[in-house]
Parts: structure tokens; sequence; C-alpha cells
């Protein structure tokens, strides 16, 4: 039976491994599909000559100056650069090589940046060695990691650190966790989020001093490359102008219906978006919410007789983003709920998991975006059924932070009879 077992895992893991890498790096190198690895190129390579990294004009010239395909060039017009400066540093590593060995270098970095945070989330668990490659060729279904390398997503670079420096935080390797923390808080620090919270909640206090450093370090490297403080100014103003834009309404980012990739968009603000125009409104209605949720979870998880850090792990990976601004390929990140799933699995508490482990498949595919494409998008709700069908996976990220706040709540100790007396 283990033979057979063994070698049905194996048969698995050889059809998801190949259907991984064609989904996400062979279409990025063959069919120049990283359209956003191609804008961050272009601006680091910007950075590092002290332009400004965003401007989409020096952008599309330094893409034609290293041989990128007209494809590329073209998207700049609809992709502009929305990274904060500190990202530029972190780039540029890769983009001072010509545009089609650096797209390859990328992709392989990020392919062996996030087959090291998947390792490492299985070593958290108490699997047999069958069970966890099993669970590996299931991770390479998971959409969002994927999605993400085929469009050279920092993002996914971002969240594999940030999977690294929890699970160095869990190991009490403190030093490796501040390092990584700091560094993909340069990249994407909406992602970090999820880090610093359960960092700061586990008093891991060198871990955060030293993310601070690294932070501050690129802080000033970042800013320093400008040849003069009016320039600086300038790209500062820059880059806001284009996160306006891009978060207006209409724009790519903007959670709103009227926006057709706003299915692509995970934080709670496109629940909220459904109700009201008013993007002041949306954003203090998540927020009020996502501050009740942690409040709750905090207080029960003090008062629970069942801690667990992998609870902490997910409820803060769920709270972080329905507050924060989070895409569809951020949800790899969610393949952190994995230890905590097997946890509760052995610990016999089987409907809880099983919730959970519902909520993670629905984020495991597309299925919001496609259903957005193929029935189109209302600006107006008629119905709770269709808040559901077009907003089903930041429902299901926010069931995730309500299960685990109920949860809290369902373990937490009572009084007996016998003590409330004798009070």
């Amino acid at each position: 039976m283990t033979t057979r077992r063994n070698a049905a895992i194996g048969v698995l893991f050889s059809l998801c491994l190949p259907f991984f890498l064609e989904r996400g790096p062979y279409r990025a190198i063959r069919f120049s599909k990283s359209y956003d690895f191609s804008t961050e190129y272009a601006a680091a390579r910007c950075w590092a000559k002290g332009e400004s990294p965003y401007e989409v004009n020096a952008l599309k010239t330094e893409l034609a100056e290293e041989g990128a395909p007209p494809s590329l060039i073209s998207q700049q017009d609809v992709n502009p650069n929305i990274y904060f400066l500190t990202t530029m540093p972190c780039v540029a590593l890769v983009a001072w090589l010509p545009w089609k060995i650096a797209n390859v270098a990328w992709c392989l970095l990020l392919l062996a940046c996030f087959g090291a945070s998947l390792l490492a989330i299985l070593k958290q668990t108490s699997l047999s060695t069958a069970n966890r490659w099993g669970i590996a060729s299931l991770s390479l279904l998971f959409c969002p990691t994927y999605v993400g390398l085929m469009y050279g997503n920092p993002s996914i670079l971002a969240t594999s650190m940030v999977t690294l420096a929890i699970c160095f935080a869990v190991d009490r390797r403190l030093w490796a966790s501040g390092i990584l923390l700091g560094l993909t808080l340069l990249l994407k620090p909406q992602i970090t989020l999820c880090a610093i919270c359960v960092i700061i909640l586990w008093k891991n206090w060198p871990a955060a001093w030293i993310g601070l450093a690294v932070f501050t370090a690129g802080v000033a490297i970042s800013v320093l490359r400008a040849p003069s403080f009016q320039d600086l100014a300038n790209w500062l103003g820059s880059h806001l102008q284009i996160v306006a834009s891009t978060f207006g309404q209409g724009g790519k980012s903007d959670p709103s219906p009227h926006n057709p990739w706003a299915g692509e968009i995970l934080s709670g603000q496109t629940i909220s978006s459904l109700f009201t125009n008013n993007n002041h409104l949306r954003q203090a209605v998540v927020w009020v919410f996502a501050a009740a949720l942690l409040v709750l979870y905090l207080r029960f998880r003090n008062g629970s007789r069942d801690g667990s850090k992998w609870r902490d792990v997910a409820f803060f990976c769920a709270l972080t983003t329905t507050a924060a601004y989070h895409r569809y390929y951020d949800a790899q990140i969610f393949l952190l709920l994995i230890p905590l799933l097997v946890e509760l699995w052995k610990a016999g508490e089987r409907k809880m998991a099983a919730g959970l482990g519902i909520c993670l498949l629905l984020l495991a595919f597309p299925s919001q975006s496609v259903i957005a494409k193929l029935l189109g998008t209302d600006t107006t709700v008629h119905s709770l059924p269709q808040v559901i069908l077009f907003r089903h996976q930041p429902l299901a990220v926010i069931a995730i932070a309500l299960i685990l706040v109920l949860s809290g709540w369902l373990t937490r100790p009572r009084r007996t009879p016998d003590a409330h007396h004798a009070m």
C-alpha cells in the first residue's frame, strides 16, 4: 500500500510541476508575459542612472534599448510604475543585465524563493515525507503563485520572503527573520504587514529592530540616488500622481465596480465599494470592521485555552489582506494556512479545518475574475447572491478571520457555577 501511495504521489508531482512551470515562468519567458517585471526593470535602470523611475517615456526608451519586445514597451502606457522608490535598489540587482537575460534571471529568482518558502512551510508540519510531497504537489496548482510568476510581479518575491521571515521567527532564527522582514518592507509594505503584526505580537523584538535597520538602509540608498533634493521631490510627486490616477475611479486599482479589473483585488474595499461611491466611507467601513476583528481576536486569544502561533499567522494574513490593498497574486500568502490546517486536523478539530480549507480552495483558482469576464460587471448591487458571485474571494478572506475569531471565543475558559458563587 505504501509503495502504491508513494508512486501515486510521484505521478501527481510529475504532473503538477510541468503544469506550474508552463503556466508561470515559461509564459513569462517564451511569450513575454512579464508585464510587471518589465516596468520595474526599466524603472530600476532609470533610477540607477539618476533619472526618474516614474516617467513613462524614459521607461519605454530603456526597454527598447535593451531589446524588450514591442508588446512590453507599449504596455507601459497602461501599466505605469506604482511601486515605491524603495523597490528600485532591490530590482536593480537584476536590472543591470540585458532584458532577455534579466527576465530569465528574475524568473529563476522568484522560483527559487517560492520553492524555499514552500519547503519552509512544509517543515513546520508534522507530516510524513510522502504527505509533504503530496501537499507540495497540490500547492503548485495554487493559481495566485503561477499567475504572479507569469507577470514577473515582485509580490511573489515579497510573499516568499515574508513566509520565510515568519517561519524563521517561529523557529527563533531572529536575525534571518529580521533581514527578510526589512527587505520585504522595501519591496511590498502591504504584504509585510502580516509579518510585522505577528512579530510584534510574539515580542520578537530583535527581528523587528533588525528589520527596521535594513529598511532604513534601503530607504537611504533609494533616495540618495536622486541627483538633487529637487529631483527627489519631482520623483515623489510623479509617483503620487500615478498612485492617485491608478486608485482613482476607473483606475486599474480602483476597488469599485467601475473598474473591470476589480475582480482581481482581494481587499475588503471591493465589497464596501459595492454600496457606496464615497472613497472615504468605504475605507472607513473596512478599517472599522478590521479594528473590531482585531480587538475580538486579541481578547479571545489572551483568554483561550488553545493558543497557537499558526492561528496568529492565519488571522493576520486575513486581516491585513482585508484592510490593505492586495491583488489576486498576493493570495500566495495564504499557503501559510497549511501548518494550521494540519494542526487542526490532527487535533480533531475537523470542522474548523474544513471551513478554513474551503476558504483556501476558493482562493486557489481565479474563479472571481473568470465570472466577471463571462457575465460582465454591474455598478449596482441588486442582491446578496450578486455580491457573493462577484466578490466571493474577498469574502473568503474575511471568513478566515471570522472563523479564527469564533474559534477563540468557543475555546475561551468559562466560569463554572461554583466559581461564580465563590466570587
